[in-house]
């Protein structure tokens, strides 16, 4: 069976910059994949002074022949939880297109002419940075209430850190690590999270459908767990990270993350620049599905 590889955001930086060959990231059967978040990233913070190297990631998308998969959301909720979507995606294709044929920025506002397809593509940069703002903003939100649980007087901490009066963000000690350890390794922290990324499913999803995975047969419920455990494994070392090693979440993560819906089982693997998710994923014991390309570079 032929292995899917999603590519991370800055593995396309570093195969259009020349710092990764093909080669390093796919071999034999595999299918290379880009998610829209990428393109998403990338699009989102293009101004007059970046344009070139980020339509260059693009176009080393459609260079390398990188299939397109579902935006992660799309991806959990038709593809983990079987929900039809309430929507219909955009044509992810027509857009790296779009940024790929472009000379300069100015050019996705007014439109790139394609004469051999006999269209005109326009894209919204604007657009891109609200959805982008949306996801990482959330992402946020969600780690920092985790973090406003487990420390008190976290907001005062948190604005300090920020407006740089503390340099030390808190981490838990004995017993409260203890404490905090034994819940984020049990069933019910992963139940938790199931739940939480059902409910996540239904904004994208067309009724009808079940309000609860609880009211599922419970061969269907551990066949939807199954394909998540490994997303829910790396976000668990992340925040274990984050609350026992003195860490802020960083809003470059959310990215990153997301991309770890596919892992769903040992024939999807996320191919990153990044050191940590690899380690994180060793950690959960899922090695073998984030593949660290050792000769990229984080851009």
């Amino acid at each position: 069976m032929p292995t899917n590889i999603v590519a991370d955001t800055n593995i396309y930086y570093d195969l259009a910059e020349g710092r990764a060959k093909h080669a390093d990231i796919v071999s034999g059967d595999d299918i290379l994949f880009c998610s829209p978040l990428s393109i998403i990233e990338i699009i989102s913070k293009m101004d007059d002074t970046n344009f070139e190297p980020r339509r260059n990631a693009i176009r080393a998308m459609l260079d390398h022949g990188a299939k397109v998969i579902p935006d992660p959301q799309s991806f959990l909720t038709q593809n983990i939880f079987g929900h039809k979507l309430n929507h219909q995606s955009p044509d992810w294709m027509d857009v790296m297109k779009g940024v790929g044929g472009a000379k300069t920025l100015k050019d996705l506002e007014l439109g790139v002419i394609d004469r051999l397809e006999r269209k005109v593509r326009t894209v919204s940069v604007d657009y891109m940075r609200q959805w982008r703002e949306v996801i990482d903003e959330q992402w946020l939100q969600d780690l920092l209430d985790i973090m406003r649980d487990q420390f008190a007087n976290f907001d005062e901490t948190y604005k300090a850190i920020k407006e740089g009066k503390n340099s030390s963000p808190p981490k838990l000690r004995k017993e409260k690590k203890k404490s905090f350890l034994d819940f984020i390794n049990s069933p019910e922290w992963y139940i938790e999270q199931m739940r939480a990324l059902y409910q996540r499913s239904l904004h994208y999803a067309e009724e009808p459908y079940a309000s609860d995975p609880g009211t599922m047969t419970p061969d269907k419920f551990l066949a939807m767990l199954a394909k998540l455990v490994c997303h829910m494994g790396v976000y668990s070392e992340y925040v274990k990270s984050i609350l026992t090693e003195g860490r802020l979440p960083a809003l470059n993560d959310s990215g990153d993350m997301e991309l770890m819906i596919y892992t769903v089982n040992d024939s999807h693997i996320v191919a990153t620049a990044e050191n940590k998710w690899p380690e994180f994923a060793k950690r959960a014991g899922f090695e073998n599905r984030v593949r660290h390309i050792k000769h990229a570079k984080s851009a």
